[in-house]
């Protein structure tokens, strides 16, 4: 079977080494165009769906988006070091749960709701960065969270910077989102009284 984007893919990779002035018949340059092609593609499709994911949690719930927003301009590096932390131990904790028949369900639910807290958080921070670079331009949200993306789409792909800061993004976005105890989902008074 051949992938959706074959098509496209390959008339990009025999087009691009013709408008450079190349044989398209080097298979060495055809696969690295291709991969190009490839890596670019899946890149903007990333960038795009945090974007999307992003604009319906403003949409849907400007509140807490806010209060992620302003957990992370107040204390970046307190919400990385708790990200951080929080994966290892969560890490550790789906790997026990697995062990048993009756922990999977559960290590999989929790690795679910991870996931879904982690892009909220990963798009408040992509928002708070583009907030800091236009703010002063322009105050709306949806502004701010595209030139966020736009930027990581950029340095994104600059080989290991690129992964640096994926990393540093997704640890800074879940630590904000335990941070703020899941955007204010969970009351610090009954968070407290539970203790």
């Amino acid at each position: 079977m051949f992938h959706r984007h074959t098509l496209l893919l390959g008339s990009c990779a025999v087009l691009t080494p013709l408008l450079l002035g190349c044989s398209p018949v080097d298979h060495g340059l055809f696969d690295a165009t291709l991969g190009l092609w490839e890596a670019a593609t899946e890149a903007v499709s990333r960038m795009i769906v945090m974007f999307v994911i992003g604009v319906v949690l403003v949409a849907l719930a400007p509140a807490p988006m806010e209060k992620l927003e302003a957990e992370i301009a107040r204390r970046p590096m307190r919400c990385f070091a708790l990200g951080l932390v929080a994966t290892l131990v969560g890490s550790v904790l789906v790997i026990a749960l697995c062990v048993t028949v009756l922990g999977i369900p559960l290590a999989l639910a929790g690795v679910v709701c991870a996931a879904l807290f982690g892009y909220a958080g990963v798009c408040a921070v992509l928002a708070t960065v583009g907030g800091a670079l236009i703010g002063n331009r322009t105050g709306n949200v949806y502004v701010h969270l595209a030139v966020g993306c736009a930027l990581w789409l950029v340095l994104g792909a600059l080989p290991w910077l690129g992964d640096a800061l994926s990393f540093g993004l997704c640890m800074v976005g879940f630590g904000t989102v335990l941070a703020t105890r899941g955007a204010g989902l969970i009351d610090e008074k009954h968070f407290a009284a539970s203790t």
